[in-house]
């Protein structure tokens, strides 16, 4: 998610910003993860989760991010600058950049993915507890 943020940085990447169908695939692949960890966390806590249950998590998953890519306009552009000048230009200097303004999107995304990273270790840590403790 952070390189995806950051390839679309035009300050700091220039000409060579993502187009909108390099970050089609990224998003899909970026769901794709995210979705395979919420399986095996569940998985951890839930040794019996069946394949079902497994495929219902990645077509919910697969329809809630096409849901929100349609619902989402791009600001990328459908191809990226002038390729010319990706053999010249050079990133300017840290303290030349000016401060990175996240979308209301992309700050709700971030706080997403925190939450989810830290209910998942939590849980995680729980069931090493509970094994620990209980041995089973």
């Amino acid at each position: 998610m952070f390189l995806l943020l950051l390839c679309n940085d035009e300050a700091l990447i220039g000409p060579r910003v993502n187009g909108r169908g390099l970050n089609l695939f990224t998003g899909g692949v970026i769901t794709l993860l995210v979705m395979l960890s919420i399986i095996l966390t569940a998985s951890v806590l839930v040794p019996e989760i069946g394949s079902e249950t497994i495929i219902a998590t990645l077509v919910a998953g697969s329809a809630t991010a096409l849901v929100i890519h349609l619902a989402t306009p791009s600001d990328a552009p459908a191809e990226p600058a002038d390729t010319a000048l990706r053999h010249t230009w050079r990133m300017p200097p840290l303290t030349n950049l000016p401060p990175r303004h996240l979308t209301t999107l992309n700050r709700a995304w971030l706080f997403v993915l925190r939450v989810y990273l830290i209910v998942a270790g939590g849980l995680v840590l729980l069931r090493i507890i509970n094994l620990a403790t209980n041995g089973a």
